[in-house]
């Protein structure tokens, strides 16, 4: 009994550990809760106060698995401010509309237009039919939300949504299609028309091909040049209660990326004038807390055709692509790249835009970050040395020969190259629900596997940053956030 409660008191006192390893496992991810709330709600530091954090970290050490060797030859990368403040934040679906906010902000001559319906008068009609009856029994419109899988409060519930809203929506706007094909011969012309930026509405069973439970808006426009542009909004939604899960928008500028594979022609523009158009339209796009996290060159493959993973010796870039971040004080909010038991953590609010020889030819947008209550106003962190020690601890546990090379590996050896430490925010999840914003460190470089550099062949590598991440360590007590992810600058839509 007792060697019982000896064992039971050693597993509490290591998980109350936020740095302290174990041979067995590495720490949770969550930390001393404790600890950090403790730190979260302390007295706020002057705002005069000076962080003195180095520029440069060199180091290394070996691993309790020996196979593993850590180098550290890094750049630290901070933030001008020294004022951290600590948020309550939730996650939040993009604005309905924001897309046109994007239109007007960089092309305020837009003109906005439809296309003729190409169906004719009796396909409209035949469809407006099965809307009618489709919502005409109320019974069997029950009954098929109760087939989706809804309990019967829910899909009674569900069902009369769905009749509100194609009696409100889906049939008015039907029979104004019906009227504008009597009235209008089949055209290819386009007619102009105020922002088109309709709802599509996400109860559409009746149609093939569509997603049952998301709604999409759309938008087409031509600037003061006679360019096209399209404005696409998609909202991804729970299955039973239909809130918004996920968002995005795209936008498009000319022709570039709407054909199948093209031939992109080298940029002419110079890094330095794309990057300025970037943040020309982010700031035109009323993004003003949003910040540059990270470029990535893109070429033509082998074979010339457009492809942004593949580089020849020598070869030109054909456009550059911008990714850019929600910010606090200038800082940018990554996601953590793991989500588990302990870390659910929605992904980053972030904007992509991709500069041609055309200028600004895309943009996409995904998610968004409500932040809410100021926890502390300007929060105590650890220095810089201690974060850095706790890393060490913690990839001293964590980095094993196996967990690199896969299980069962018993032979060769692993070098962790740490080339870049950068404060940035990241949001965690909290007991209470909603999520709490903390300043971080984050660990990325490269690795090197049996004397072999283990490049990962994704949308991430470029000539400007390591693409593999391996660990974020929260400032303000040093647990581990999250550990290695391949995918650590954020996720591309390209």
């Amino acid at each position: 009994m007792k060697k019982f409660i000896i064992i039971f008191l050693c597993a509490v006192m290591l998980c109350l550990s936020a740095c302290q390893p174990t041979p067995d496992k590495p720490v949770v991810i969550s930390g001393n809760d404790d600890q950090l709330n403790e730190a979260i709600n302390a007295t706020p530091l002057p705002t005069d106060v000076v962080r003195e954090d180095p520029d440069h970290k060199t180091d290394s050490f070996v691993c309790l698995d020996t196979n593993v060797t850590v180098n550290v030859d890094a750049e630290i990368v901070k933030p001008e401010t020294n004022v951290f403040p600590v948020y309550r934040a939730e996650a939040a679906p993009i604005e309905d509309g924001f897309g046109r906010r994007i239109a007007e902000g960089v092309h305020p001559d837009i003109i906005f237009y439809h296309k003729q319906t190409a169906q004719s008068v009796e396909e409209l009609e035949a469809r407006l039919e099965q809307y009618r009856a489709f919502i005409a029994d109320w019974d069997s419109l029950v009954g098929y939300y109760v087939e989706q899988g809804c309990s019967q409060e829910e899909a009674e519930e569900t069902a009369a949504e769905v009749k509100e809203d194609y009696e409100n929506n889906m049939i008015p706007e039907l029979q104004r299609q019906i009227k504008e094909a009597r009235d209008n011969p089949p055209s290819a012309d386009p007619v102009p028309a105020d922002y088109m930026l309709r709802p599509i509405s996400y109860y559409i069973p009746l149609l093939s091909g569509q997603d049952q439970w998301s709604r999409m808006a759309f938008a087409r426009g031509i600037d003061a040049n006679g360019v096209r542009i399209t404005i696409q909004e998609d909202y991804y939604l729970d299955e039973i209660d239909h809130s918004v899960v996920e968002s995005t928008v795209r936008y498009d500028y000319g022709d570039n990326f709407k054909i199948p594979d093209p031939v992109w022609q080298p940029m002419t523009q110079t890094f330095e004038e794309a990057q300025e158009s970037a943040v020309s339209f982010v700031q035109k796009s009323g993004l003003s807390d949003y910040v540059l996290y990270r470029t990535t060159p893109r070429y033509l493959d082998n074979e010339g055709i457009t492809s942004f993973l593949s580089k020849k010796v020598g070869q030109k870039p054909i456009a550059y692509e911008f990714y850019f971040c929600k910010a606090i004080n200038g800082v940018p909010i990554v996601k953590s790249g793991i989500v588990n038991e302990y870390a659910h953590v929605q992904e980053d609010a972030h904007l992509t835009v991709v500069v041609t020889n055309e200028g600004v030819s895309f943009a996409f947008m995904k998610n968004s970050w409500k932040l809410g209550t100021v926890e502390n106003e300007n929060v105590s962190m650890l220095s810089f040395d201690k974060a850095y020690d706790c890393f060490c601890r913690q990839a001293k546990v964590e980095y094993t020969l196996e967990g690199f090379k896969g299980e069962g590996a018993k032979k060769g050896s692993v070098e962790i190259r740490i080339k870049r430490i950068q404060l940035v925010y990241c949001a965690i999840q909290s007991v209470g629900g909603g999520y709490t914003v903390v300043p971080a460190w984050m660990f990325c470089g490269e690795m090197i596997l049996d004397g072999k550099p283990n490049t990962v062949f994704n949308a991430y590598n470029d000539d400007l940053f390591d693409a593999s991440r391996f660990m974020i360590i929260n400032a303000i007590d040093g647990s581990r956030i999250s550990g290695v992810s391949g995918n650590g600058w954020g996720e591309d839509i390209l």
